[in-house]
């Protein structure tokens, strides 16, 4: 495309009144547009370019066009035809800028043209000298630095691409964002700068590139919260809000700083109080996990007072399936598949059935004449503490008795079922879901028995583990408790060693605040906000009102964007983001060393 107001980049002699000219000092301003809407022709733009033919006068070259006098005409390029004018006029502010975008995309691959030695310096010089009113005007400054962005996102992106096939290393570095953004930022530096100027705008764009990238993980994290670990999500999934930050990912430096800061005093009692706070939260969402559908534990110090309200929680529900009476077609029907559990039970041994058949039987003459399902329900629960007990041995005689059992578990609840009506066996079986996660836990609680930790993730696997057999926990069962147990397992399990990684920023840390004591405040103030209070651990988490508004705010912005533009328009703001920022970077950098006291204070005057 082209446009009038580029005239004077077409004139082959004498300079004519140039695109700029109103920017020139001394220069005298060109006479306005005439806005006449006569039908006369304009001046072709580039009637100097036409063939003069001997013997017929030649036309006189059309004036330039000043855009300050109020806009040009919008002109496209077409093969075979030329320029043709589309009759739109365009203001000025779009002239300049829409030139200074085409500026920085033709300087910058000049300018890398330079770096391999195709592009003399000399051309960059006279480029610059002709780009100079350009630069000068606030419009084309913005349509540079979008020119520039444009083309140096693909070209940042290509150097971190080949650094990442660079080997190992150099994956690991491209997959940095930080490092990413360092790259990113010294290639811009470096390509859209002259020869003079490459090595130091190379190093400020690296530097700013950094911050910038450093600055919007630091925004990420404070609209989504810090860092979390897969198993902390699956911990506030079932309601676990009470994580600390170093909970949350206990393989990050804020874990080693809370375990280092529990034997600090006054400050290490706060940070162990919400640790220990948030294993209680964990306890109270594993017996929930175990409680009657619908029911909801009240949290307490007291594990075994929890336990009490998941018990009774079943009681509305089993009730509600108590005193039906038992047809005599039913009782019959059950009676002789009980007497024969055993013998049909497949895969079980002969001693192992009779072991089993005579406890059945003996619970079978313990029923009244005339039972009801009260009597079945009782019956059924003696079955399965026997089942449960069994299953507990892992010798083959206790395996088979425990299938044995629950074979004819399943006979007994049948014939309940077979007696109820539809309300009744609907809360039967709603509590039936859950009473087998109740008691699992159980067992969880009673192996714990007075230790003082309680109920520990490592208790309730090994109750999970208790309740399954092999072969389906090697193939991953145990549902939502054998989840909680290995997700409470990597959270509170997990003491860092300090090794050379991790020592890195508690000695950095502990050197600045060595260096600068006034440090030692908002560092404390930061940690105990943070892991010491709920507020600060919700917006650790992001789960803070006005964080879960900015989240959905984001979010609809993100749909907002095609998919397939997303990552393009991140990168140009990117690196419009570096351009912009890159001339204030070193007084910034000198202002931001002066507030941390990390530079002497100037010297006094000397007034003698």
């Amino acid at each position: 495309m082209a446009n009038a107001s580029d005239s004077t980049s077409l004139a082959p002699s004498s300079p004519a009144a140039g695109l700029y000219d109103d920017l020139v000092p001394g220069a005298q301003p060109a006479a306005p547009a005439q806005t006449s809407s006569s039908s006369a022709p304009q001046p072709s733009l580039y009637a100097d370019l036409v063939p003069r033919v001997p013997g017929v006068a030649a036309k006189q070259p059309a004036s330039a066009y000043d855009p300050s006098a109020g806009g040009g005409r919008f002109q496209v390029y077409v093969p075979g035809l030329g320029a043709v004018d589309t009759g739109l006029n365009t203001p000025q502010w779009l002239d300049r800028t829409l030139a200074g975008a085409g500026r920085g995309i033709t300087h910058t691959l000049s300018s890398a043209g330079n770096m391999v030695g195709l592009v003399p310096d000399q051309a960059l010089k006279d480029e610059a000298a002709t780009d100079k009113p350009l630069l000068n005007t606030t419009a084309g400054t913005v349509g540079n630095l979008v020119g520039e962005s444009a083309i140096t996102a693909p070209i940042g992106a290509g150097a971190v691409g080949a650094v990442g096939r660079a080997g190992a290393l150099g994956a690991k570095a491209a997959a940095s964002p930080l490092v990413s953004a360092l790259m990113q930022g010294g290639v811009q530096g470096a390509v859209t700068s002259d020869p003079g100027s490459r090595a130091s705008n190379a190093t400020i764009g690296a530097v700013t590139g950094g911050a910038l990238g450093a600055g919007s993980t630091a925004v990420s994290k404070l609209v989504g919260g810090l860092t979390q670990s897969p198993a902390a999500q699956v911990l506030r999934r079932y309601g676990v809000n009470s994580l600390t930050p170093g909970q949350a990912n206990p393989a990050g430096v804020a874990n080693q700083f809370e375990q280092v800061a529990e034997h600090i005093p006054v400050l290490g009692g706060v940070v162990q109080t919400a640790r220990d706070a948030a294993q209680q939260d964990y306890q109270r969402a594993v017996i929930q996990a175990a409680a009657a559908p619908g029911a909801k534990i009240t949290p307490s110090e007291n594990v075994h007072d929890m336990l009490q309200q998941a018990y009774n929680s079943f009681e509305p529900l089993y009730s509600q399936a108590k005193g039906a009476p038992v047809a005599p077609a039913t009782l019959d029907t059950m009676t002789g598949r009980v007497a024969n559990a055993a013998a049909t039970t497949p895969g079980t041994s002969q001693g192992s059935q009779q072991a089993a058949q005579s406890f059945l039987d003996d619970q079978w003459t313990r029923l009244p004449d005339n039972p009801t399902t009260t009597d079945l329900l009782q019956l059924r629960s003696n079955i399965r503490q026997a089942a449960r007990k069994a299953n507990l041995s892992t010798d083959t005689v206790a395996q088979d008795k425990a299938a044995i059992y629950g074979n004819a578990e399943q006979h007994v609840t049948g014939a309940i079922e077979s007696s109820l009506n539809p309300d009744q066996l609907a809360a039967l079986q709603s509590a039936d879901s859950q009473y087998g996660n109740y008691k699992i836990v159980e067992n969880a609680v009673a192996a714990s028995k007075d230790n003082l930790a309680g109920l520990t993730p490592q208790k309730l696997s090994q109750a999970v583990y208790n309740a399954t057999a092999d072969p389906a926990y090697a193939r991953g069962a145990g549902g939502t408790l054998r989840e909680l147990a290995q997700a409470g397992t990597q959270t509170f399990q997990t003491v860092v060693p300090p090794t050379g990684a991790s020592l890195i920023p508690l000695g950095a840390g502990a050197a600045a605040v060595m260096h600068n004591p006034a440090l030692a405040v908002p560092a404390g103030a930061a940690l105990l906000g943070g892991a010491g209070t709920q507020v600060g651990r919700n917006f650790a988490a992001g789960l803070t009102a006005p964080q879960v508004g900015a989240q959905k705010l984001a979010a609809a912005l993100r749909e907002a964007v095609p998919a397939n533009a997303r990552a393009p328009l991140a990168a140009i703001a990117g690196r419009g983001a570096t351009g912009a920022a890159m001339p204030y970077t070193p007084q910034t950098l000198a202002t931001a060393y002066g507030l941390a006291g990390l530079l002497p204070a100037p010297a006094a005057a000397d007034t003698r």
